[in-house]
């Protein structure tokens, strides 16, 4: 008898702890639509006053793309972060997104900012106008509006050129595409 309790005992701790630790299916369903993916297309210039958003960038352009299925249309603009070249390829770490999606009914501006941990862009030598393939590595640091508890990462890559290197005001244009994704978001 004392051993049938003792099994007893066994068995209810076990389920109360497979309670406490497994999740239940309505939760797995909530805990990932709260990192939903992101897709998006970006069209950045180079160096053109109207399109930057922030005083230390150099990238600004329109971006396009999908939360989820919500369709997303706003303003990007970016910096390379601290650049080391190691023969024809650049390596940028710090540099930094910042999305802007407009304004929410109460009035916030819903932005996100992303920091690149680790970003390339090989440029072939002696390759004039310059340019080439950038692939980073954006981890998303800070938001407000809908994005003010946002995190996650983000993979950003595309083809850039750029040209009139020995003029005041160089040009340039850089298509990426951003996926990955944001967890946090209202």
């Amino acid at each position: 008898m004392q051993r049938k309790a003792v099994l007893t005992v066994l068995f209810v701790c076990a389920v109360a702890v497979m309670a406490i630790f497994l999740p239940l299916p309505g939760q797995q369903a909530q805990a990932q639509q709260k990192c939903p993916s992101f897709q998006a297309l970006a069209q950045e210039q180079l160096l053109n006053p109207e399109l930057l958003l922030r005083t230390e960038d150099i990238w600004g352009g329109p971006v396009h793309g999908y939360l989820g299925d919500e369709p997303l249309h706003g303003r990007t603009s970016g910096n390379d972060g601290t650049v080391t070249w190691h023969k024809w390829v650049g390596m940028g770490k710090g540099g930094t997104l910042y999305f802007d999606f407009g304004m929410d009914s109460a009035g916030n501006h819903n932005t996100f900012t992303t920091v690149a941990t680790q970003g390339t862009f090989p440029n072939p030598p002696g390759q004039f106008p310059a340019g080439g393939m950038y692939q980073g590595a954006h981890k998303i640091t800070s938001g407000t509006g809908r994005f003010l508890h946002a995190t996650g990462n983000l993979f950003v890559k595309g083809p850039y050129v750029v040209w009139d290197l020995d003029k005041e005001l160089p040009q340039g244009r850089f298509n990426a595409e951003v996926s990955g994704n944001v967890c946090g978001v209202q």
